[in-house]
């Protein structure tokens, strides 16, 4: 362990990696005006501070899985103006109170922190609080958490500030949660935390879900998509779904048609610890029949796929239907997964709501229904009510009917059958990719000396006709 001299006077940029420090290294502040200390990919600790400058701003950030530890005990409110600490990623960074108590000479000291969180991993700040303390109470402005983002008190238990009116719902206010710590002899720590009224309605549903203790963790609205890795099929052939971009071709039941969007959530498996229900499905190769898939596929559980057996039309009229993949989970080779790795989830949203083939298997792209809009990141949604604002796409609305999973259980404990019965006795029907030939279902046909072009629709072709097939089954 080395103790490093760093000055942080003045408004500069200071960056402590691994070419200048080592895990477990210390530092020693000489100066502290309104400068930026980066700590990337390392952890250190911050030992002491010499001088503060009146009005200083700092900002202390944890990158690439860095860390930060400081001692609360440093931080002079006579001369701070403020004082920013930000989270990326998977990093972190700790305020530690612990050596103040009741008989500290320390007690003008700062007790209101901004605490940003950046990026997609899942980001940890924790605040170690005196053990007995008649400090005055802390505050933590957050900003910027979202799905799996982490805040921690140690030794302290966190609760939804309901002191003004009671009720949990007086906790959330003007798009912010409101959290608490207190206790006998303990100082009160505040915590305000932004989110939708979709977020705070999930961490009202399932409070224990994401607060237990003295640990808040944000909650998670996963939306349909496909796991990193996973084959879409395009007029070129087959592309990981990571590769593809907005303005790219893929084929659908249509044809050709463009990507207008292109999103990806990641999950890291603490959150799916924490939301089991958010496990990818796994579809092992074959699983459907008809060679279908053609490899291992692993899509979000609420991702819908199409189905085709008796039990289809019986309930639905029509001859294929959409169904969550969740509930195909029964079937032998589809099972819910407990990754050891981040999960990277792919959205694809196109002009409507599409088939597209995976891995040789029909599956939806994007649908921007009620439950999936809620279930993406602020960000993310923001993009997406404008393109629905401006009419650019209709993906709202299902291209086929939906089969849910209630009706679906009480279907089969009112008349019998089994989920086998989803699908035909030949497989799943699949894409038709022999585009030259005269009976693919797809019908493509030479346009300006290209194939891949959008003849036919679930509903017909284009000019009114109506197609008794739109999938070829092999």
């Amino acid at each position: 362990m080395a103790v490093l001299n760093v000055d942080l006077g003045g408004s500069q940029t200071v960056v402590i990696d691994s070419s200048n420090a080592l895990n477990g290294d210390l530092l020693a502040i000489s100066a502290l005006g309104s400068s930026t200390l980066i700590v990337d990919g390392v952890d250190v600790g911050i030992s002491s501070i010499a001088s503060v400058s009146i009005g200083a701003q700092p900002t202390l950030i944890a990158r690439d899985g860095g860390s930060i530890s400081i001692d609360q005990g440093l931080l002079s409110a006579d001369l701070l103006n403020s004082f920013t600490l930000q989270v990326e990623d998977s990093s972190s960074i700790t305020v530690n109170a612990g050596l103040l108590d009741i008989g500290s000479a320390v007690t003008n000291i700062l007790n209101s922190f901004n605490v940003n969180y950046v990026g997609t991993a899942d980001g940890t700040f924790t605040y170690d609080p005196p053990v007995l303390s008649l400090l005055g109470a802390v505050t933590f402005d957050t900003s910027g958490m979202e799905a799996f983002d982490v805040f921690t008190v140690v030794g302290g238990s966190l609760e939804p500030d309901t002191t003004l009116f009671g009720g949990i719902d007086s906790a959330y206010s003007g798009g912010v949660l409101s959290l608490r710590t207190s206790g006998l002899l303990a100082q009160t720590v505040n915590v305000s935390v932004p989110m939708t009224q979709q977020e705070f309605d999930e961490f009202k549903a399932n409070q224990s879900d994401w607060l237990s203790g003295g640990t808040f963790t944000f909650p998670s609205l996963a939306g349909v998509c496909f796991c990193g890795g996973t084959r879409i099929l395009t007029p070129t052939g087959p592309r990981l779904v990571e590769d593809l971009r907005a303005g790219d071709l893929v084929v659908t039941e249509q044809g050709a048609e463009t990507i207008l969007w292109a999103g990806r959530s990641v999950l890291t498996p603490r959150g799916l610890d924490l939301c089991p229900d958010q496990r990818p499905v796994r579809i092992q190769a074959g699983a459907f029949g008809n060679g279908c898939p053609e490899r291992d596929i692993r899509l979000s559980p609420q991702h819908k796929v199409l189905v085709n057996g008796p039990l289809v039309r019986e309930m639905t009229g029509a001859p294929h239907a959409w169904i969550a993949v969740k509930h195909l989970i029964p079937l032998k080779g589809v099972s819910a997964v407990r990754p050891k790795r981040t999960v990277t989830y792919h959205h694809l949203l196109l002009r409507r709501h599409h088939a597209l083939c995976s891995e040789g298997l029909v599956s939806e792209s994007l649908h921007l229904g009620q439950h999936i809009m809620t279930r993406l990141p602020v960000r993310q949604q923001q993009q997406l009510t404008g393109y629905l604002q401006r009419r650019e796409t209709t993906a709202h609305r299902n291209s086929l009917p939906v089969i849910r999973g209630g009706r679906l259980r009480q279907h089969m404990k009112r008349h019998g059958g089994d989920l086998l019965d989803l699908i035909a006795s030949e497989g799943l029907p699949r894409f038709a990719v022999q585009l030259d030939q005269a009976e693919t279902a797809l019908n493509f046909v030479p346009v300006t000396g290209q194939r891949g072009t959008l003849p036919l629709s679930m509903g017909g072709a284009r000019d009114g006709t109506t197609s008794t097939e739109v999938f070829r089954r092999d």
